[in-house]
């Protein structure tokens, strides 16, 4: 449904699980370009979703070793090019070991993940800052690219 409504204009469309019926539904003006759907989740359930209707799969706060074989299992679907797979991580160099990050987003790479969405734990605006500062500098480091 989300992607009918960023690409087509004129929609007819019936959506029983959401209960909504779209008739002549104009959605202009439209996003200049596909916008990326990832999706979480860590069953087959969710691996199959993300084969068949995402552009990648979000995990979150896994070992390296679990995210190697959920990889391992999506790899077995037929992808869409460019098929993202990105981690969400707790990752804090204010308060972890800075090293260990880094140790880590290598491991995270070699595994196959291409996008980290770290989530710094610091709860003021100026100590929370300062941790992405670091985190960028530290994933530029292990040859992480930013868009």
């Amino acid at each position: 449904m989300i992607q009918r409504l960023w690409n087509d204009d004129k929609i007819n469309a019936s959506y029983p699980i959401h209960q909504s019926e779209f008739v002549n539904m104009r959605a202009k003006p439209q996003p200049k370009g596909a916008i990326p759907i990832w999706i979480g989740g860590h069953a087959d359930v969710a691996l199959k979703r993300a084969s068949k209707v995402g552009d990648g799969w979000h995990g979150a706060f896994l070992s390296i070793a679990k995210t190697e074989e959920l990889i391992q299992k999506l790899s077995n679907f037929k992808l869409r090019d460019n098929f993202v797979f990105s981690m969400r991580t707790s990752w804090d160099p204010l308060e972890d070991d800075q090293s260990q990050i880094a140790s880590e987003i290598t491991e995270y790479m070699r595994v196959g993940v291409t996008h980290f969405v770290p989530e710094p734990r610091q709860r003021t605006t100026e100590d929370y800052m300062n941790s992405v500062r670091i985190l960028r500098d530290i994933l530029g480091d292990c040859g992480v690219s930013f868009i």
